[in-house]
């Protein structure tokens, strides 16, 4: 089945990724990005394509306080509601 191969790639990158925070490592996963400057900075054949990049390194000492609107704000039922007016 065509596209099969993403799932395997979804998968493999999740164990990656789990396997880094396992050994103390931040990830990030990028699915959006120039693909054109990417082949040409790591020096791979323009024939190949990149289905995902994923950036691997040690977090920062201070993180950002993180702020969440309640829940009541981003949610709704059965309708649409535009609550950040």
């Amino acid at each position: 089945m065509i596209g099969d191969y993403l799932i395997d790639i979804g998968i493999t990158a999740e164990h990656f990724c789990l396997q880094a925070a396992e050994e103390g490592l931040g990830t990030c996963m990028l699915g959006w990005f120039n693909e054109k400057n990417v082949l040409k900075l790591l020096g791979i054949p323009a024939k190949k394509r990149i289905g995902l990049l994923i950036t691997l390194g040690y977090a920062a000492d201070e993180q950002r306080k993180k702020i969440r609107k309640e829940l009541n704000v981003v949610r709704s039922y059965n309708m649409y509601s535009d609550k950040n007016k």
